[in-house]
C-alpha cells in the first residue's frame, strides 16, 4: 500500500496514528501515501468539520468504505462495526462495539487467537457470539464455511448521526439486516460527555425471538478473581495515572499445598530461591505497603545470613 521501502514502517503508524489518535506521530511526507489510501486526509489543523470530520478536529469520524465508525467526548471514544462487504469478510462482527477510556479497552474485540489451530481453536473468536454485538435465537448471522471463509453476507449501515453543538452529546443509530428472518437489529449509541455511554438495542420484525447481547468486558477479570476465591472484587476507570503496588501471586505461608514461600520468604519447591518484592503479600490491603515491603526484606536478609553462617555488619 505504500511506495516506501518494505522496512518503512512509518505509513502505518501514520496512518494509525492519525486514525486511532487524531494526530500524526510524523510531519507530512511521502509516508502519509497509506492516509490517502486509506482515506484518512492529512489537515493542518483546520476549523471546518467536512463530511466525516469530526468538527474543530482534524479526526475523521466515518469510515464507510472499510464499515468503521468512531464517537470521541474527551478521554472516551467508542467504534462500532457496519459493513456492506465488498470483499470476503474474516470475522462476523456487525454492529461489533469497542468502548475506550484514557487510551485503555474496556469493552473490546477479542481478537483471532490462532489462525492454524485445530479445531475449535481455527480462528475461534471471529464469530459474532464472541462479539460485542446481538445473537438472534442462538444463531449466526451468516454462515462459516472455512477458517477465513463466511457465505450468506449481511449488510449493515448507520441510519443517523447527530452532534450536539457544543460536542457534549452525540447519536449514532446503525441498523443490521438478518438475511432469512425478515429482522433488523437496530443498535443506537449514545454519549453524553466524556463519562456516560448508552447502548441502546431494538429488534425490528415479527414473530417471537430470543435475543443474547454480549459483552467481552475487561471487567470479566472480576468473574475470574471470585472463581479463584476473591470475596469483595472492585473495578473503576481513571483518567490519573495508576497509583496502585502490584501484589499477589507468589503468597507465603506454611503449607506448600496453598502457598508458594515459606515464612521466610523462601520457594517450597526450590532451596535457593527467595522472593522478597511485595508478592509474598496475598493482598496489598487499603493502605500503601512500600515500607512493608523494605521491612520485610532486611528481615530475610537476615534470615540468609544466618544460613549462610555470617554476621550482619551494622552500617556506621
Amino acid at each position: 500500500f505504500s511506495a516506501q521501502p518494505f522496512h518503512d514502517h512509518r505509513p502505518t503508524l501514520q496512518a494509525a496514528g492519525r486514525l486511532l489518535f487524531g494526530e500524526a506521530p510524523f510531519p507530512p511526507g511521502p509516508w502519509d501515501e497509506w492516509s490517502l489510501w486509506l482515506h484518512i486526509q492529512p489537515q493542518s489543523g483546520g476549523s471546518e468539520a467536512g463530511e466525516g470530520l469530526e468538527p474543530g478536529s482534524a479526526r475523521r469520524t466515518t469510515f464507510p468504505e472499510s464499515g468503521v465508525y468512531w464517537l470521541r467526548g474527551g478521554r472516551s471514544r467508542a467504534m462500532v462495526r457496519a459493513a456492506r462487504f465488498r470483499s470476503r469478510p474474516g470475522h462476523s462482527d456487525q454492529l461489533h462495539v469497542d468502548l475506550w477510556w484514557n487510551g485503555s479497552p474496556l469493552a473490546l474485540d477479542p481478537g483471532t487467537y490462532l489462525y492454524n489451530g485445530k479445531p475449535p481453536w481455527d480462528n475461534v473468536f471471529s464469530d459474532a457470539r464472541h462479539h460485542n454485538t446481538l445473537l438472534l435465537d442462538g444463531l449466526e448471522p451468516m454462515l462459516r464455511a472455512g477458517r477465513f471463509l463466511w457465505l450468506s453476507w449481511t449488510s449493515a449501515a448507520p441510519i443517523g448521526h447527530w452532534t450536539s453543538p457544543s460536542q457534549r452529546l452525540e447519536v449514532l443509530a446503525l441498523q443490521h439486516r438478518l438475511l432469512g428472518r425478515g429482522i433488523l437489529h437496530q443498535r443506537t449509541l449514545l454519549r453524553a460527555g466524556e463519562r456516560a455511554w448508552w447502548v441502546i438495542d431494538d429488534l425490528i420484525g415479527e414473530g417471537h425471538h430470543h435475543a443474547q447481547v454480549g459483552w467481552c468486558l475487561a471487567a470479566k477479570g472480576a468473574e475470574m478473581l471470585r472463581a479463584i476465591g476473591a470475596e469483595e472484587v472492585i473495578s473503576f476507570a481513571s483518567g490519573a495515572p495508576p497509583t496502585n503496588l502490584l501484589a499477589g501471586t507468589c503468597r507465603f505461608g506454611n503449607d506448600s499445598a496453598t502457598s508458594v514461600l515459606d515464612a521466610d520468604c523462601r520457594a517450597h519447591e526450590l532451596d535457593n530461591l527467595y522472593v522478597t518484592d511485595g508478592s509474598f503479600m496475598p493482598t496489598g490491603g487499603s493502605v500503601p505497603y512500600t515500607w512493608t515491603i523494605y521491612a520485610n526484606a532486611f528481615r530475610v536478609a537476615d534470615r540468609l545470613v544466618e544460613r549462610l553462617g555470617g554476621n550482619r555488619r551494622e552500617n556506621t
